[in-house]
This record gives structure tokens, sequence and C-alpha cells, in this order.
């Protein structure tokens, strides 16, 4: 069964974000609390951690988006 790779609520203000970097290769395994992801909001760069153990598809979302 799939799971959604979620934005964490990074504050009240924030409600855009940017992709900087993919820590995984699309179709690699992960495990539960691994760094995925990392983004960017207007004040801070964050790494998004993996929610579950399992394989990534990062879908149509790349560095940039």
């Amino acid at each position: 069964m799939a799971e959604q790779l979620l934005i964490p609520k990074l504050g009240n203000t924030v409600e855009e974000v940017t992709i900087l970097d993919w820590m995984v290769a699309d179709g690699s395994d992960v495990k539960a609390g691994q760094e995925v992801l990392e983004i960017e909001t207007d004040k801070a760069v964050f790494a998004v951690d993996s929610t579950a153990d399992g394989v990534i598809h990062q879908g149509p979302y790349s560095s940039g988006d």
C-alpha cells in the first residue's frame, strides 16, 4: 500500500516550499526516519524524513519545483 510523503507544517506563515534536492534516487529503498528530501522556505532549509519503510517514487516532482 502506498504512503504519501507530506511536507510537514513548518510554521504558520509558510505557504510555499521549493524542492532543493532529492537525497535518494527514484525507486530506492528507504527506511522510516531516513532523510529523503531537502526543501527550502523563504527563511530556511529543511530535510524531510520518510514516514515509512518502502520504495520512494518521486512522481512528477523534481528539484526546483
